[in-house]
């Protein structure tokens, strides 16, 4: 079989270039989700107009079968999906079960502002519109985002990292309004002792019940002040472990000393996790010293890839020097980092 990469119009490779930076400006973060007929939708963070005008905000383009388009379908003028105030860092982006783009990000309401606005951004057929509007202090640059099958949105995001118990918002879509909803969570903490959580990354089970990964400060288990990876899920009435019941198993075990997201950076979520076809949790992470660590719950307890025990965890190579990860898995159930 001969088979090669392509370009979008998949014949050679002369319109691999999605779109052309003018000078002094660069995109960063790109994100590509594929809606219901194949085609590619893209997401990236465009920084700056000039050199002098450091500010960064959201672009939005999709292909419709014969060239680069925005949301609109003809053209790029409207590129650009927001008017940045500050130095956007990243953006979440999903396709619902109508191919419909939606885009969440963090801005701070003015330059050098303390305080920064959530934005949930969908296209409703002629322009982007906001449908989220809560400000918060602090660092809400680290959130997630995830859209159930009724197409409602999930969106969690810290409002205070440096409190204790830290400052937690979960909101959730009930089809009119965004519903707060961070009570559970604010508990939670307060349950398993953690603190200063970052780099949220949630996932949706079947039911539409939130499955959550996350980093944060171990306050019990001995390790106090140590970084630690955490996983937990809402089973329909309470916060619970991989194994559905009570919280002794939601504090993931490693040898690393620390993870490489210190409490406070700009920095994208350098954790991420994957429910497989039988809605088992893959979870994978980069420690303090750039390496990459990957482990799945096997029914009863954290093992790592060959399914027995935790060793190696440390799945990277002694040369290596890593600064960002993806995880998917195969319908073998095999991890693909």
């Amino acid at each position: 079989i001969r088979a090669s990469w392509v370009d979008i119009d998949g014949e050679g490779l002369e319109s691999i270039c999605v779109f052309v930076s003018r000078k002094y400006v660069y995109p960063s973060w790109p994100v590509i989700r594929l809606d219901s007929k194949g085609s590619p939708h893209i997401v990236w963070i465009q920084h700056g107009d000039t050199y002098e005008t450091r500010l960064a905000t959201p672009h939005y383009l999709k292909w419709d079968g014969s060239e680069w388009v925005d949301a609109d379908g003809q053209g790029q003028e409207s590129i650009a999906v927001h008017a940045a105030n500050t130095n956007i860092q990243y953006a979440r982006f999903i396709l619902d079960n109508a191919d419909k783009p939606h885009i969440v990000f963090a801005d701070h309401i003015e330059y050098m502002s303390e305080t920064e606005e959530i934005y949930h951004l969908e296209w409703n057929g002629s322009s982007w519109i906001n449908t989220f509007d809560v400000r918060a202090q602090a660092n809400t640059l680290i959130f997630g985002f995830a859209i159930d099958s009724p197409d409602n949105g999930h969106l969690i995001f810290n409002t205070c990292y440096k409190s204790s118990p830290p400052g937690i918002s979960y909101y959730k879509w009930d089809g009119i309004s965004w519903v707060d909803i961070s009570d559970r969570l604010s508990k939670f903490f307060e349950k398993v002792g953690a603190a200063y959580p970052n780099g949220w990354n949630i996932w949706l089970d079947s039911f539409g019940n939130p499955h959550i990964l996350l980093e944060g400060i171990v306050k019990q288990w001995g390790k106090d002040e140590e970084f630690g990876i955490f996983y937990f899920k809402w089973n329909g009435s309470e916060w619970v472990d991989a194994d559905g019941q009570g919280l002794e198993s939601v504090y993931i075990p490693y040898s690393s000393s620390t993870l490489s997201l210190v409490v406070g950076t700009l920095e994208p979520p350098i954790s991420v996790f994957f429910l497989d076809s039988s809605e088992t949790p893959h979870v994978a992470w980069i420690s303090y010293d750039m390496d990459i660590y990957y482990a799945k719950w096997n029914g009863s307890e954290w093992v790592d890839a060959d399914g027995v025990g935790l060793d190696p965890l440390n799945v990277s190579f002694p040369s290596d020097n890593f600064g960002s990860i993806s995880l998917s898995i195969d319908v073998w159930g095999n991890p693909h980092l």
